[in-house]
């Protein structure tokens, strides 16, 4: 059977997430005088990834998870109170840069599109985040659209 339609997700299935959040937290760290060790990032990834699980649920909004997430963690990691939203938006901008690919990735996308498939990004995360990492890497031109969740209206 083949397909003439195939749907891509970005984080780490194209592009490399981890390799860019590490990067976002360690650019965010040093512009605040902060020192991110590995037990830090560590703690930061848990509490990180707990927070976009309770959104997945419902629990929480989208808005209090970019609002919060650096409040609480700085105040239960470091007993700092700290601008949340302005660091979470520092944070983004940091995380935007990232063109971390997966090896292979380019290639198979050009293979892909050569032989005439239609290719579609469906992702979640933050909108011009992930557009603007799809731009730098180049990466967006092999898409015949792309869906981010945060865009899409039920």
């Amino acid at each position: 059977m083949s397909y003439s339609t195939l749907l891509f997700d970005i984080d780490d299935t194209l592009l490399d997430f981890h390799a860019t959040e590490n990067r976002a937290l360690e650019l965010l760290f040093e512009k605040h005088g902060i020192e991110l060790t590995d037990t830090v990032k560590d703690n930061y990834v848990k509490f990180n990834q707990s927070l976009w699980k309770k959104l997945e649920l419902g629990e929480i909004s989208r808005q209090e998870l970019m609002t919060n997430r650096f409040t609480t963690f700085f105040k239960k990691e470091f007993d700092l109170n700290i601008d949340g939203l302005s660091l979470n938006r520092e944070y983004l901008e940091f995380l935007s840069t990232g063109t971390d690919t997966i090896p292979g990735a380019k290639d198979l996308l050009s293979t892909l599109k050569k032989s005439g498939h239609k290719l579609y990004v469906v992702t979640n995360g933050i909108d011009f985040v992930q557009e603007r990492r799809l731009r730098n890497t180049g990466f967006n031109s092999f898409f015949d659209d792309i869906f981010i969740s945060a865009d899409c209206k039920i």
